[in-house]
């Protein structure tokens, strides 16, 4: 279902131009049919960055990032699909279909906006506290652990005074209500009634979202042995721990290429006052999947930094496999001693935490030492069981990286690489990598650099089909062509779908709203159409591509026979003799024609 009317949305990309909206962020020269500038998602001196404003969609040949103008203000502003729309329709003053058509999402949406005001007001009151007089001891507190004035600027940071209803009066008297400030998480009523400030005599943390709104807050006691440590603001309309990051507001606009992620408001600030402007943390919280899905707006690899002692290493694991699930590429960052960043920082310096950097671990590495924490590798059955255990975890790793690890137990224990390659069963295992099963159902995301030669295919056959509902009808007329035997890529297949249900309305593909109504974060039609242009006769083109496709998956499917034939006798052996034969004779028959 759509995630707002298509004739709203119509409206919307006719009056947000691609070729305008990009211009507000990249200088654009016009060479040919396109404009062009500096991509603004990698370094480049020459411009590979172009924009097609008869397509409405912008696509670089360095890092191949590409999309419409929906998927521009997703990856400039760091938004979510509905937060880049409704950015859009800011833009151009277009109320959202929500604010025009639903009375109930419009006072929601009154609501949290009064909220996000209250959390803004209440953070610019508790910093001003911090700066005056009632701040004296949370300012020799903050110096003592070593933040600047510089960092108390840079992340708002303020005194909750030590009176009951000293915020409660001020926001009053702003013209909030108890229950607006009940809702933001900054006062708490009673049971007896009475309404009071949440927070008194901490320090005060603002968490600023990724759209640079004030929308929560951490309060630290400072008391050594006073608990709870930390009092932090609950789930409310504006805010959800699950789905926020404490300084992600800081990454906005920035190149970066790798996401430090830290337990502690303290450990974040301790890296960015020390240079190291790339470190966010998970408002203490263990890792969710929520996080991981925001983090992924901005990298594809983060390294973790979680505190040294053993709930840390726990919480590390955790986060570990939300992460790769993602499909982020995680490392473990080993601080030594117990020690958390922010002491670490602060005792051997920025430079020195580099270096850890440089030295951390894979996640499966970090897997596999954790695993080694419950055996006694001082003993021979210690080191056999370890052993055994790990070799069931490399099992179920990637085949190209299993013999690493196989060689990294090996040198752990002691225990000959030959046994653990044994153990690990790794030489008998059939060659996957060529299951016709596996190929036909692979789902994994590529970008258009990492495609397979079927991949590359199944993308021309789309760019054909884009040429004209004629080449479109004669494809889909091909006697070895299906929609679901052609194309096993999600996103390719998810785009020819939408192409053929515009010819079949007898509309030509509005290639601006094909691609506005795409909320996922890869875009196959892109590169699609940039090849269009190269192809001289389309239904000629897609023919040869179905044909190879064909060949590829003949191939692929002899070799899993092939694999199937090594262990089989008898009556299975001869089945799968006769299937093999079958094969190769078509084979032979397609290569001569």
């Amino acid at each position: 279902m759509a995630l707002f009317p298509e004739a709203w949305m119509d409206e919307l990309l006719s009056k947000n131009d691609i070729a305008s909206v990009v211009a507000e962020y990249v200088e654009l020269t016009p060479k040919g049919r396109r404009l062009w500038g500096c991509c603004p998602f990698h370094s480049e001196k020459t411009p590979s960055f172009s924009v097609s404003a008869d397509k409405q969609m912008y696509y670089c040949f360095g890092c191949h990032a590409g999309g419409g103008v929906v998927q521009f203000i997703k990856e400039m502003e760091k938004l979510n699909y509905p937060e880049a729309v409704a950015f859009l329709a800011r833009r151009v003053n277009m109320e959202l279909p929500s604010e025009i058509n639903d009375e109930q999402l419009r006072r929601e949406r009154a609501l949290k906006e009064r909220l996000y005001n209250a959390c803004r007001d209440a953070a610019m009151f508790y910093h001003k506290q911090l700066m005056g007089d009632n701040g004296v001891k949370a300012r020799e507190y903050l110096a003592k652990r070593g933040i600047d004035r510089a960092a108390v600027t840079r992340f708002g940071i303020g005194y909750a005074p030590e009176g009951w209803e000293d915020l409660k009066k001020h926001m009053l008297e702003k013209g909030y209500r108890e229950d607006e400030l009940i809702s933001a998480g900054l006062a708490v009523k009673g049971k007896s009634g009475r309404v009071y400030d949440a927070y008194r005599a901490r320090v005060i943390f603002p968490i600023i979202a990724a759209n640079e709104r004030v929308v929560a807050f951490g309060a630290r006691t400072m008391i050594a042995d006073e608990t709870p440590k930390y009092i932090n603001t609950g789930d409310t309309p504006i805010y959800s721990k699950r789905a926020n990051l404490y300084a992600i507001n800081l990454l906005k606009g920035k190149k970066i290429d790798d996401i430090i992620m830290v337990e502690g408001y303290m450990d974040a600030i301790r890296l960015h006052s020390a240079g190291i402007d790339n470190a966010v943390a998970s408002l203490g919280t263990a890792l969710t999947a929520k996080q991981a899905k925001l983090i992924k707006r901005y990298v594809s690899k983060v390294f973790i930094a979680y505190d040294g002692d053993s709930a840390g290493r726990n919480a590390t694991l955790r986060g570990l496999d939300i992460l790769a699930a993602e499909g982020i590429d995680v490392k473990v960052i080993t601080i030594p001693d117990d020690m958390d960043p922010d002491d670490f920082v602060k005792k051997y310096g920025a430079e020195a935490f580099l270096k850890l950097k440089d030295s951390a671990r894979t996640l499966e590495m970090f897997k596999l030492d954790f695993m080694s924490q419950s055996y006694d590798l001082m003993t021979d059955d210690g080191r056999e069981k370890y052993a055994e255990s790990a070799c069931n975890y490399i099992a179920k790793l990637k085949p190209v990286i299993q013999r690493r690890y196989c060689k990294y137990v090996a040198e752990k224990t002691g225990i000959s690489l030959e046994a653990i390659v044994k153990q690990c069963e790794l030489d008998s295992k059939d060659d996957n990598a060529n299951s016709f099963a596996l190929t036909r159902n692979n789902r994994d995301k590529k970008s258009p650099s990492e495609l397979s030669e079927r991949e590359k295919c199944e993308l021309t056959i789309l760019a054909c089909a884009l040429m004209g509902k004629d080449v479109f009808v004669r494809i889909r007329k091909h006697p070895d062509f299906s929609v679901e035997n052609v194309f096993v890529n999600d996103d390719i297949k998810g785009c020819y779908k939408a192409i053929a249900e515009c010819y079949e309305r007898g509309e030509t593909p509005n290639i601006g709203a094909i691609l506005a109504a795409m909320p996922g974060d890869e875009q196959m039609l892109t590169p699609a159409l940039i090849e269009q242009e190269s192809i001289t006769d389309g239904y000629v083109t897609a023919a040869d591509c179905i044909e190879r496709i064909t060949v590829i998956d003949l191939k692929n499917k002899l070799q899993s026979v092939a694999n199937g034939m090594k262990n089989a006798s008898g009556d299975k052996r001869m089945r799968l003799s006769d299937e093999y034969a079958a094969l190769i004779k078509e084979l032979k028959q397609r290569n001569k024609s």
